[in-house]
């Protein structure tokens, strides 16, 4: 493959496709789930020269489906919850207008903060309060404990809070 051999990575692509589809499946809807694994399956034939002749596929395959997901979650469906919330609850109570240029900024500066969190806090934060899942289940998910996942929460939150300072109305709907 290393070579360009398109029917090694052929191969390669037919065993491992299936298993990260289902992967992703864990994380996203199916039709980002097909996207993210070809993406991934794109960019490793793409850096097939660069890639270290040591490297095991599995775990790397399996690493860039994850962190592909996340992206996922990070800027779609999270965008998606976090201006239908935004907007449910704080209608005309600051006084901006739903077609105005301050419903993006808001959105795209909550979006920003968001990715600047290290990812194990980020995925967190995202589950709990744009997918509404308790401790318990996130923790149940991601393989490890509620007081894990709290500590996460924590950290995320006072993170937050630094980045978002300067925008009261952000910090308000985090905690609602």
């Amino acid at each position: 493959m290393r070579e360009g051999d398109k029917v090694a990575f052929e191969m390669i692509f037919n065993c491992y496709y299936p298993i990260l589809y289902a992967y992703a499946g864990r994380y996203v809807e199916k039709d980002d789930a097909e996207d993210v694994v070809q993406t991934v399956m794109v960019d490793f034939w793409e850096r097939r020269r660069t890639l270290s002749p040591d490297l095991q596929f599995s775990p790397y395959l399996f690493r860039a489906v994850y962190y592909r997901c996340m992206t996922c979650i990070t800027h779609g469906q999270a965008r998606k919850r976090t201006e239908a919330r935004y907007w449910e609850l704080v209608p005309d109570a600051i006084g901006i207008d739903n077609d105005s240029f301050e419903k993006e900024n808001l959105i795209s500066r909550l979006m920003d903060a968001l990715g600047r969190l290290p990812d194990d806090w980020r995925e967190v934060i995202i589950l709990h309060k744009f997918g509404s899942m308790s401790y318990a289940e996130i923790a149940e998910k991601l393989q490890i404990t509620t007081k894990s996942v709290d500590y996460r929460m924590q950290k995320a939150m006072s993170a937050l809070r630094l980045l978002l300072k300067d925008s009261p109305v952000l910090l308000l709907l985090l905690w609602l």
